[in-house]
């Protein structure tokens, strides 16, 4: 029974080493595994919504359509997000507004990759649209249609939002010192008053106002000349992508099908603007807006916000050719999609080291218990076969002990009391074992003879002789004085603390 319930001991031992293990390992894949959306249904509530503000680099028009219809049509809402579109005004900066904290997205030109040189945490989401808009815009009847006509002429542009102008000035051999640069006011009265003789126009805009004006222009678009920058591309933060992946997916995959849908219904969306958001323009100069842009977003070629990581590199190659870049500049952590790949891959390989460190716990946790289930076993058996060897011992003992032809009793060492005696011994002393067990050596043992016996005694327990024998007198019960020999030995083991001896006790002669 001693070694079954040793080795259950250890058997649960074992089991309770190992089942943290398998519960953390169960508990992470039940995690890893569960959607999303099963965690956080709540059926008996209206939905929420997660708040995403969005600054517009201009005024409420067709620039924004796509916006405006993934409002309208639910497709935010679809992907469980509230969007505040914030309108734009001259002189505000979009990034400003994004770094401020003010908003999650902006709408800015390529110039942003230079605030993203300058160590600022910014990173491109999007392009909408595949070329820029931007063109140096004349009076047709001034004759300047060409770049090399704009040498020592008055300029209206602003080199940080314009930089495509002053490339293409560059690629055709003029220095952009050669040009007189005016601020820009965002009007185009100046050119028609001829205090200017061109500024830089959005191709969908300020054409259409000086055509309604009954003034013919001249439209030099730096893509004629080997400048294709993008144009309205969508900014976050690092933070943005790091902390808000899903959300970020989310409302990439709404602003693809608002402006599809803007696309394919440019007189709806003209609509909305005018009844929504802004009547500054009629239906007519929005879907001149509209035809424009389709030009330049290309949604039938291209993936609406497509983005090529080389023709950035060309971006910022440009941007050094004008002074505006270092040479040595890097575009790592610039473009959402090899940033968005590489904190993924970040993520795989720390699961899989996790799931490494599991497994490795797992399988020396296993072999441990392994380990423990044999060492049970081992222990059991040898338990068993000890136990099965102490009781084949006491056999021999209880007959040795009962049978043997002299008296053997077992003593106290340190109080000399009588702890058991075989039936010999009784009749030697003439005492019940119940009487003697409530005396000591002491007390039958003749006076004279006394000392002599303690003192063999704790030479014995001192360890310095292993056995004694002497020859003594006994008080018997009656009163009668027997001679006999006492042979002491211990009944305890090297390194034990002395408790009790054994005394083998002979008559010397029969003098009862």
């Amino acid at each position: 029974m001693g070694g079954n319930m040793l080795s259950g001991r250890f058997s649960g031992k074992t089991l309770i080493s190992a089942a943290p293990v398998w519960v953390i390992f169960l508990t992470l894949m039940h995690a890893m595994l569960t959607p999303v959306s099963a965690l956080s249904q709540a059926p008996d509530h209206p939905p929420t919504y997660d708040t995403i503000r969005l600054q517009l680099k201009w005024r409420h028009q067709f620039q924004f359509a796509g916006y405006y219809a993934a409002i309208e049509k639910g497709y935010f809402r679809n992907e469980g997000l509230e969007v505040e579109l914030v309108e734009g005004r001259p002189g505000l900066n979009p990034v400003d507004a994004l770094l401020a904290g003010k908003v999650d997205f902006a709408i800015e030109a390529p110039s942003v990759l230079i605030r993203r040189q300058q160590g600022m945490p910014l990173v491109v989401v999007a392009a909408i649209f595949q070329h820029s808009p931007t063109v140096i815009m004349t009076l047709r009847s001034s004759g300047l249609t060409t770049p090399q006509d704009l040498k020592g002429r008055r300029i209206m542009l602003t080199p940080e939002t314009d930089p495509e102008s002053l490339a293409m000035l560059v690629e055709e051999g003029i220095s952009p010192s050669s040009v007189t640069i005016i601020p820009h006011n965002w009007g185009v009265a100046d050119l028609i008053a001829g205090r200017i003789d061109g500024q830089t126009a959005y191709l969908t805009n300020e054409a259409y106002l000086l055509k309604k004006e009954g003034v013919a222009t001249a439209l030099i678009s730096p893509l004629n000349y080997g400048i294709d920058f993008y144009g309205d591309c969508i900014v976050t933060t690092e933070n943005q992508v790091r902390l808000h992946s899903e959300r970020l997916e989310a409302f990439l995959r709404a602003v693809r099908l608002g402006w599809r849908y803007a696309m394919d219904h440019p007189r709806e969306i003209a609509g909305l603007i005018r009844s929504r958001y802004s009547q500054e323009k009629d239906m007519e100069q929005l879907l001149f807006e509209a035809r424009e842009m389709r030009a330049l977003i290309q949604p039938d070629l291209v993936e609406i916000g497509h983005m090529n990581p080389d023709r950035w590199r060309h971006i910022a190659d440009t941007f050094v050719k004008l002074g505006m870049l270092k040479a040595d500049y890097s575009l790592k952590g610039f473009i959402y999609t090899e940033l968005r790949d590489k904190i993924a891959s970040e993520k795989r390989q720390r699961l899989q080291t996790l799931l490494f460190l599991l497994c490795g716990v797992v399988f020396f946790s296993g072999i441990l218990g392994l380990n423990l289930v044999l060492f049970n076993r081992k222990l059991s058996e040898q338990v068993r076969k000890r136990t099965a060897s102490l009781a084949e011992s006491e056999q021999h003992f209880r007959a040795f002990f009962e049978m043997a032809s002299v008296g053997v009793a077992k003593i106290g060492v340190s109080d000399h009391c009588y702890q058991r005696m075989n039936q010999k011994y009784c009749d030697i002393l003439g005492y019940s074992q119940e009487e003697l067990q409530g005396l000591t050596f002491d007390d039958i043992t003749h006076p004279e003879d006394l000392g002599g016996q303690v003192e063999q005694m704790r030479d014995l327990a001192a360890g310095k002789i292993f056995e004694f024998t002497i020859e003594k007198r006994y008080i018997r019960k009656n009163g009668a004085i027997i001679w006999a020999y006492l042979t002491m030995s211990p009944l305890w083991t090297a390194g034990q603390q002395p408790e009790t001896c054994r005394g083998k006790t002979g008559l010397r002669r029969q003098g009862i």
